[in-house]
């Protein structure tokens, strides 16, 4: 158990979500996670999947999709190392409102969202990250529906995609 946590903390050790957090909460978290390697063009979860994890980019890139009725790939966002998915689920969203797959070969920590949510309504700092985590993403939906409000529709169309998931 010792060697798996060392492994796990030198992947997380750079990762901010983790460095603010004390060390005996980090290694309470350490014990729960898991570090996944997945190949470029994997399917990682599809829209309305259950949240079952809560991930870390570590290393590479998640590309977030939505796909059409008609089947039309509309592209959300590439989530660079540093982001995190399932912050929601925590709260209330308990499934994925968009899909995601592998733009780049990535290395994922992974914990089981039930530990997540058990130590963020045990741990207060624990708590202020994750919220954190969504209020960053919320500050910047508004930012960007500021900007999207003083666009004419041909600034719209060339806009590219908009984000909004947290």
């Amino acid at each position: 158990m010792i060697l798996k946590n060392k492994i796990v903390e030198e992947y997380l050790s750079n990762i901010s979500f983790f460095s603010e957090l004390d060390q005996t909460e980090r290694n309470i978290l350490y014990k729960s996670t898991t570090i996944k390697h997945y190949a470029k063009r994997h399917s990682l979860f599809i829209q309305g999947d259950t949240v079952e994890k809560f991930l870390v980019v570590v290393q590479g890139w998640i590309k977030l999709y939505n796909v059409t009725d008609g089947g039309e790939e509309i592209f959300i966002d590439m989530l660079p190392p540093g982001h995190v998915l399932g912050a929601s689920a925590i709260f209330s969203a308990k499934t994925y409102p968009f899909s995601a797959s592998i733009a780049e070969d990535v290395v994922l920590a992974e914990i089981p969202i039930d530990v997540i949510e058990r130590r963020v309504w045990a741990n207060q700092a624990l708590a202020r990250q994750v919220m954190a985590i969504m209020t960053q993403k919320i500050n910047h939906l508004w930012i960007e529906n500021g900007h999207l409000s003083t666009m004419t529709g041909e600034q719209l169309l060339g806009s590219g995609p908009i984000n909004f998931y947290i």
